[in-house]
């Protein structure tokens, strides 16, 4: 760093100084967009019979679950178009406030665009790329508009500009920096993996392994009935496939839940064969084994590695086989009575909410009880 002398009549020196900056350039990966998919034409490739393509497997459940994953990803490439990074994700409400105008050619865009998907019409898409390039001229003066107001008002609303440098941001990380203590002294990481380690190193110390020692008895109970053998069927499957929730994320294998969503009706059958090889030989895929840890912030310092609790992304087929072990196991304990009456979570028709109650009224009988 070096100082000159001032400039003109000022009292204050000039500083000059380098300054070596590292830059990493993040690349925009490629995602698929799920809104534009061409599901039907999905189904028909999906809609095959599984059973005489599984055969050459044999009964290797990591072999013919890989199989079935690969094809759907095949399908998925052919039938499903890629963007960049999560522009594929709708929003519940407008980032900004809309005109009449602007809400009716966005709407007409996305009619005009399911027309063109049903008649594949060229007229279609020509119009559709007209709407379109109308609707990307109104949402471009709304972005400089706002982008006015924030430079005119930043020193006043700080808070607002910070927001949009955010918001602009190429890359984002969901980790901040973390501060640990190396020999006893103090050291702040900023390195992704060095958090990941951070991270890892206060999980396992929190975690703690109950000794089998240490479990209380249970009264013994009667058992009227035995436990029925584990049959699965296509309408189950069905039926829980129908009920997912399109806003979680995927786990290990990446399938999103919007494709099963869409091909449930053609997948049944081959979910069904991987479940059912899967209890009879007692081995579940790999991919099912396998987890995506994701460290999410609670409250507190963000520079605190004890302020982030893990959540675990497993795979949803393997979920989907988890509830239907789950269900039967419920209905073996519920029909032999095997749960105690001071059960309450886990468990359908209960929940924390009813034992609250519960002990509410109680606390009330007991109160008119002694003042009567």
């Amino acid at each position: 760093m070096e100082y000159f002398r001032p400039v003109g009549k000022s009292d204050h020196v000039v500083l000059s100084f380098d300054c070596e900056l590292g830059i990493t350039l993040c690349n925009n990966s490629f995602k698929f967009n799920f809104i534009k998919g061409d599901y039907d034409q999905l189904r028909l490739f999906m809609d095959r019979n599984w059973k005489k393509e599984f055969e050459p497997l044999g009964d290797n459940v990591n072999d013919v679950w890989n199989y079935f994953k690969s094809e759907l990803e095949r399908g998925m490439k052919l039938y499903i178009p890629m963007c960049k990074g999560n522009s594929w994700k709708q929003k519940s409400t407008w980032s900004r406030p809309i005109s009449a105008f602007q809400k009716e050619m966005i709407n007409k865009k996305y009619r005009v665009w399911q027309t063109y998907q049903e008649t594949r019409d060229s007229k279609r898409l020509q119009e559709y790329k007209k709407v379109r390039n109308c609707v990307r001229k109104e949402t471009r003066k709304l972005e400089k508009q706002e982008q006015l107001h924030i430079s005119r008002n930043c020193k006043s609303n700080l808070k607002l500009f910070w927001k949009q440098v955010r918001n602009k941001s190429s890359s984002i990380s969901t980790v901040s920096y973390l501060k640990v203590k190396v020999h006893g002294e103090e050291t702040l990481i900023t390195d992704n993996k060095d958090k990941a380690t951070a991270l890892l190193d206060f999980f396992s110390t929190v975690f703690t392994k109950e000794p089998d020692s240490d479990f209380i008895e249970l009264d013994k109970v009667a058992v009227t009935s035995e436990m029925s053998p584990l049959h699965i069927t296509e309408y189950d499957i069905h039926k829980r496939l129908s009920n997912l929730k399109l806003n979680k994320s995927p786990g290990q294998d990446s399938i999103h839940l919007r494709v099963l969503y869409e091909v449930r009706s053609k997948i049944c059958f081959s979910l069904k064969h991987i479940m059912e090889l899967s209890l009879n030989i007692g081995d579940i895929p790999l991919d099912w084994k396998s987890t995506i840890i994701t460290a999410l912030y609670k409250k507190g310092s963000r520079t605190a590695v004890s302020n982030y609790r893990p959540v675990s992304l497993t795979c949803i087929t393997c979920k989907l086989m988890e509830s239907l072990v789950r269900d039967h196991l419920l209905k073996f304990f519920i029909s032999n009575k095997l749960f105690s009456n001071h059960q309450y979570g886990f468990i359908e028709g209960r929940s924390t909410v009813l034992q609250l109650l519960y002990i509410l009224d109680k606390w009330t009988k007991l109160l008119r009880k002694h003042l009567t």
